[in-house]
């Protein structure tokens, strides 16, 4: 269960983050980093609290092997219920193939919103290959 006001909770996170460009890091805006974010702001539950911190793609890649996982969207199913990509709600996080990079992202209605190098992108919610509840 998300505790009250998390909508407005998530909004407020959404636009804080509205312009901040990508950056490694986990606590910066990578879109590990926006996802675990976004679930803080839902939930107030750190979920990657073990994972090492990261300054780079290397070093996010490495904290995923100390994780005991070869990928993000691994190391998000040790973490949150994976659930059809199509039982998604608002406020859970979906998995985007962007080119050939997988991307998290949250849902948002019929969006999926996530970090991009200028601040967030917004994709179609069809996009979502795979999704996790988030609360």
């Amino acid at each position: 269960m998300r505790p009250e006001g998390w909508e407005r909770r998530l909004l407020a996170y959404l636009a804080s983050r509205k312009r901040e460009p990508f950056a490694w890091g986990k606590r910066e805006n990578d879109c590990c980093s926006f996802a675990n974010g976004a679930v803080m702001a839902m939930t107030g539950r750190d979920v990657m609290e073990d994972v090492r911190n990261y300054r780079s793609e290397a070093g996010a890649a490495r904290a995923l092997v100390e994780a005991g996982v070869s990928s993000f969207e691994e190391l998000v199913d040790r973490l949150l219920p994976a659930i059809p990509a199509g039982m998604a709600q608002r406020g859970d996080l979906a998995l985007v193939s962007d080119g050939n990079m997988p991307v998290l992202m949250v849902v948002q209605g019929d969006m999926l919103v996530g970090p991009d190098h200028e601040g967030l992108k917004r994709a179609p919610r069809t996009r979502a290959a795979k999704s996790w509840r988030v609360g």
